[in-house]
């Protein structure tokens, strides 16, 4: 190679490597800093086979299929692992210091609420996909307070505590992205949401407090269950959250 194009090579490949460069460390200063949601349940109808797919009746629907969020990843299941999911409560320690306050955290268990589920998508006919399209909002909520009213209760006092003790936040959304396939033997189908909360009981100037708190995971999202509830009525499918 004659030294003059040598040169030329060698100016070219420095620029080319520069401009790499500058690009590297441009996407590295704009990464998101929550952790990607991972989705991990197909998403056309080849991969269907893929799917955990069942029939279980309840309260007038089938539940074709459940995905679990937890921690930022959402896992197809079996019929036999949401029944054991759903059921499940799991005891959590303290994770921080509590400085004190009116009110005073004494325990904490997680569990999903079957209670506050609701549909979060548009009721679809005879869809081949359906999109996690919409959201379900929760917000931190009382359920016993003993002998107190809700207005002697400084709810701001609760939330610190709660945070400090349990590192809890007193708000969080569920995810929306991707979809689910429904089964092709029922006419109508929606996806439900079942929250993840954490059940926080305490004492508030002496009196019994309980709180249910969303639990939201490092992705920033509710951890919970998504059902493909299907039928063959349209009434039988529940209203939007």
């Amino acid at each position: 190679m004659k030294p003059r194009h040598l040169l030329t090579y060698l100016l070219c490949a420095a620029l080319i490597f520069g401009l790499f460069g500058c690009n590297k460390e441009k996407l590295s200063a704009e990464a998101p800093k929550k952790p990607a949601v991972k989705w991990e349940v197909p998403m056309n109808e080849e991969d269907l086979p893929d799917v955990p797919v069942f029939d279980m009746e309840e309260e007038g629907c089938h539940i074709t299929e459940a995905v679990l969020m937890e921690d930022g990843v959402i896992t197809a299941l079996t019929e036999k692992e949401f029944l054991q999911i759903v059921t499940r409560e799991t005891e959590k320690e303290q994770t921080g210091e509590f400085e004190g306050g009116d009110f005073v955290p004494m325990g904490l268990t997680e569990q999903f609420a079957k209670v506050y589920a609701g549909r979060i998508t548009a009721l679809f006919e005879r869809a081949s996909l359906i999109g996690i399209s919409g959201s379900m909002d929760f917000t931190r909520r009382l359920t016993a307070h003993g002998e107190l009213s809700e207005k002697e209760i400084d709810q701001s006092d609760v939330d610190a505590a709660v945070e400090q003790a349990y590192g809890l936040q007193k708000k969080g959304t569920s995810y929306a992205g991707e979809g689910l396939v429904p089964s092709e033997d029922y006419k109508y189908g929606a996806i439900l949401f079942i929250p993840k909360v954490s059940v926080v009981t305490g004492e508030y100037q002496g009196e019994p407090l309980t709180y249910h708190y969303p639990c939201v995971n490092d992705a920033g999202f509710l951890d919970g269950i998504y059902l493909m509830i299907q039928s063959d009525e349209a009434e039988a499918i529940p209203p939007l959250t």
